[in-house]
């Protein structure tokens, strides 16, 4: 990654803003640019197209807003072509009367999710490619959405204007994540810009931001999925601030759903009774669940079940007017559960065509299921084009587990999406060339892979530590796009923001654009961020960023989180807090808003702090078989002290339902979260089995 000191950085960006933002009339004399606002009087009026959507409308009164925020002038929005043109203004949306005011602009969107930005001496575009169905503005059953389209090119254009032109940044949610140049006069110099996205499913990258808050209960938090078009009882109930930071991103409003975990879960439940014929035959010669049923796999080759799978596609067609893909994918729990019947099996490459890839959790040498899953997805798809014949659809598989290594015999077909579960993302060395070279190999025969890795917590990520990964990350994101994928979708991103913010920026935005310079978007960011202190606090982070790696190369194993204080010693935590006391002393006189995210930083940091305080004194606790009351005593404080550190951490700064919540029970769900954190679940696997029944019965099955 090319690092640019941020302080130059921040010259370089406050000279162009000047060029582009503030020339003033005199510009406009000369260059025939467009003023937008003089002297905070005079803002242009913003013309919304008749037809917007309703998203749409409330892009443009943010971007008024914004506008008025930045000159103190908020320009005027005027709904639908007016009968007299103004001489200048802001056009949003396509209306043919733009034809007139662009004559050599080409107003055809030939590409899923194009924008468009062009200015002339009079006039601003901003439009894109936008598909609803306003006579079915509304998705209904399941998880009802209200002003639902398929493609929302105008919403992402203003906010590339916002970003790319008005110098705009959402570093961060809340109100101290939002960073304006302000200036009483905006104008644009002559320009005409078109650009659409390759990765166009993005939204799931950042599908945990529905958690951000504790008052969201497990119940609710999947109808906050899509916050700005879901109808939720009760606004107090999901975080307005976080979801509008992906939309600003240019993430929420993607164009290709599909359902990326595992569509066949309820199937057992709904099904069992009347059609156990549906389900794997088991080794045993039965047909019985696995678990509680969700993670029961499928008689992938009997008819009957793709009969039933055409069904439920055509009842989500009748209740979603913007679904086009439909999930294959099989129920999770990956090493045990397949099928065993022979009719499956001829699906499989025979024994002599493939080595052994892998053992299950019994050392049974398995057969990569691949061309297993590969077939039903095809069959599948075939399916739905002779039943909705011209009408685009496509299915969705997964290459998970088994069937990460790609088909040996069975060509995809074209409407075939893959949904690449390759966990080589902020991964150590050793782990990354294996996972890496088999979404190559599915590269050599699909041209519709989506990467979707699990991030794991690989130097405590999911836990809210310091576990930043910007050049690796960067790298990885443009390596899949050069390989051709079409979107990315990442389990899990959990906004632990004073920790990890730097990552999920960079995140953000190689989403919207791989191929965009990751070195630049960081000294930006360090600049806009912290100002003065941008390049100590650029130190900072890549000090993070190099302690975790070391001990992420190091540590090659699944368990490693709960090997992080050999990681993050006191040595590092006294370095880490040396460059913040110093960033705090650059920052006299400055503005404010510096040193508050200095602070933000700082209150990650003591996070960090007292949890490797408290998962050092774990390791003592599992030392003596979770037998120590002492220990126990001197853990339990430490969780004292983290309820106060909570208290007064500020907003968005770790998201606190991942960990230390008070409500621990000794169930399977608590002991994701605070397994190795708390006395009553350490991470000892005879504990864990005598503390949750339901996790030995699990084991029993053959599910880690």
């Amino acid at each position: 990654m090319r690092i640019l000191r941020p302080l130059q950085a921040l010259a370089k960006i406050s000279t162009t803003l000047a060029i582009v933002l503030f020339a003033g009339h005199s510009a406009r004399a000369a260059d025939d640019g467009l003023v937008l606002v003089k002297d905070g009087a005079g803002a242009i009026p913003i013309v919304v197209a008749d037809d917007a959507t309703p998203r749409t409308r409330d892009a443009a009164a943010e971007m008024a807003a914004t506008i008025g925020k930045i000159t103190g002038a908020t320009p005027e929005i005027l709904q639908g072509t007016p009968a007299e043109i103004p001489a200048h203004a802001i056009w949003v949306g396509y209306q043919p009367r733009l034809k007139e005011l662009f004559p050599s602009v080409d107003f055809e969107f030939k590409h899923p999710e194009e924008i468009l930005l062009a200015a002339n001496a009079n006039h601003l575009v901003i439009a894109g490619r936008d598909f609803w169905d306003p006579k079915r503005p509304d998705k209904v059953g399941g998880r009802p959405v209200k002003n639902i389209q398929s493609e929302y090119g105008t919403i992402n254009a203003i906010y590339t204007f916002l970003q790319d032109k008005l110098g705009v940044r959402w570093l961060m949610p809340g109100p101290l994540g939002v960073d304006l140049i302000e200036q009483k006069t905006l104008a644009i110099a002559p320009f005409e810009y078109r650009y659409h996205p390759q990765f166009r499913m993005r939204d799931s990258i950042f599908i945990r931001v529905s958690l951000a808050k504790n008052r969201i209960s497990d119940k609710d938090w999947l109808s906050t999925l899509y916050p700005d078009y879901y109808e939720l009882k009760g606004s107090d109930r999901y975080d307005g601030e976080e979801l509008a930071w992906t939309r600003q991103q240019r993430i929420t409003f993607d164009s290709l759903k599909m359902n990326a975990g595992h569509p066949f879960n309820q199937w057992w439940e709904k099904y069992s009774k009347d059609h156990p014929d549906y389900f794997a035959l088991r080794p045993d010669g039965t047909r019985k669940p696995v678990g509680d049923g969700k993670n029961t796999k499928l008689d992938s080759a009997n008819p009957a079940v793709w009969k039933q799978w055409l069904v439920e596609a055509g009842q989500q067609l009748a209740n979603d007017p913007t679904a086009t893909v439909f999930g294959t994918n099989p129920s999770d729990g990956w090493t045990t559960g397949h099928c065993e019947c022979p009719e499956c099996g001829k699906w499989d490459p025979a024994p002599s065509e493939v080595e052994e890839m892998l053992k299950g959790s019994k050392g049974v040498p398995q057969i990569p299921l691949a061309d297993r899953e590969a077939t039903f997805a095809n069959t599948l798809a075939a399916m739905l084009q002779e039943r909705y014949p011209d009408r685009g659809l496509m299915v969705s598989m997964t290459a998970y587990g088994f069937s990460r290594p790609a088909p040996v015999k069975t060509k995809l077909r074209d409407d075939v999406y893959v949904l690449m579960v390759n966990n080589f993302l902020m991964r150590g060395d050793e782990e990354r060339a294996g996972p890496i070279q088999q979404f190559k190999d599915w590269g050599a025969v699909t041209k519709n892979l989506i990467f979707r890795p699990n991030t794991g917590s690989p130097a405590g990520w999911q836990w809210g530590m310091p576990d930043v990964a910007m050049k690796q990350v960067a790298a990885d994101f443009r390596m899949v796009a050069e390989l051709g994928a079409k979107g990315i979708v990442i389990d899990s991103v959990w906004m632990h923001w004073s920790t990890q913010g730097p990552l999920y920026y960079l995140m953000a935005q190689l989403a919207w654009d791989p191929y965009a310079d990751p070195g630049k978007i960081m000294d930006d960011y360090y600049a806009r961020s912290y100002g003065p202190a941008a390049a100590t606090m650029m130190d900072y982070w890549n000090f993070m960023e190099d302690t975790r790696q070391k001990f992420v190369d190091k540590e090659n194993n699944g368990g490693r989180k709960y090997l992080i204080p050999s990681a993050y010693t006191d040595d590092v935590f006294d370095k880490a807090g040396g460059y913040l006391s110093k960033a705090a002393a650059e920052l006299k006189g400055a503005p404010d808003k510096y040193a508050q995210r200095v602070a933000f930083a700082k209150a990650g940091l003591d996070y960090a702090m007292l949890l490797t305080q408290i998962r050092a004194a774990m390791i003592r606790y599992e030392a003596t078989d979770a037998k120590d009351d002492a220990i126990r005593k001197e853990v339990l404080t430490l969780w004292d002290q983290m309820a106060k550190l909570k208290a007064s951490m500020p907003e968005y700064g770790i998201q606190w339902r991942c960990v230390f919540r008070t409500d621990v029970e000794n169930t399977l769900s608590a002991w994701r979260i605070h397994g190795g954190l708390h006395p009553d679940l350490p991470h000892l696997g005879k504990m864990l089995r005598k503390y949750n029944a339901k996790l030995a019965a699990r084991e029993e099955d053959g599910i880690e």
